[in-house]
């Protein structure tokens, strides 16, 4: 298996437990305590505990109630459409050989133009879905919020010169940036547009965890 297709393995040891095979279960269709009980030879209470600790993590939800025979009306759980984010996906693959190919047909400069266009685009339609900003705080809000739904650890630092820097503890792109940086453009793009400011890349490629840095500098006059 590639490198990029490697899943942390913290998840795979997860799904492995009996919480994580219900999630896998509820993931296939809705099911009551009595139909996952069943699927896993586990008890009905044990089923129960696993529903409660998923619906408070914002996992899963009773859906609905089905009556089955002649006794109380059984509930029935799903898993909550955020959660599909959790199971492991081959983003990193897919994306890799799409930054490959528009390098091979458009030259890395070309590429790299078009990943800047794409940030832009997918940076006008975040700022659109969220409204306007009246302050340079709350910009620089909907961009860490933004960073956190990709899947970045984020801080930030006000800088000497009155920019702030939102540096990352790691980076939610990890398995492709190494080879494609130009990705890291479209994240810079990305935020321009979210925060109405010039925004400056200075991520972190080297070694084996790469980590997001971006100075967001003074917000542009209206």
């Amino acid at each position: 298996m590639s490198d990029v297709m490697a899943e942390p393995r913290w998840i795979e040891r997860l799904l492995a437990t009996t919480r994580g095979r219900v999630l896998t279960l509820l993931r296939r269709e809705a099911r009551t305590v009595g139909e996952l009980a069943r699927a896993l030879d586990v008890t009905d209470n044990a089923v129960r505990s696993h529903l409660s600790a998923l619906e408070r993590d914002g996992m899963v939800e009773a859906a609905s109630v089905r009556r089955e025979g002649a006794g109380k009306p059984a509930r029935i759980y799903r898993l909550v459409p955020e959660a599909e984010e959790f199971f492991p996906k081959g983003y990193a693959e897919v994306l890799s050989a799409i930054v490959t190919e528009l390098e091979e047909r458009e030259g890395r400069e070309g590429a790299e133009g078009l990943l800047r266009a794409a940030g832009r685009r997918a940076g006008a339609g975040a700022a659109a879905r969220r409204g306007p900003t009246s302050s340079r705080e709350e910009a620089l809000s909907s961009a860490l919020e933004i960073l956190e739904e990709l899947g970045g650890a984020v801080e930030t630092r006000t800088l000497e010169d009155g920019s702030v820097l939102l540096e990352g503890h790691g980076c939610p792109l990890s398995a492709v940036v190494g080879r494609h940086p130009a990705l890291c453009g479209l994240v810079e793009t990305l935020l321009e547009e979210v925060t109405g400011a010039p925004v400056e890349e200075r991520c972190r490629r080297d070694g084996n965890r790469p980590c997001c840095a971006f100075v967001v500098r003074g917000r542009e006059p209206t």
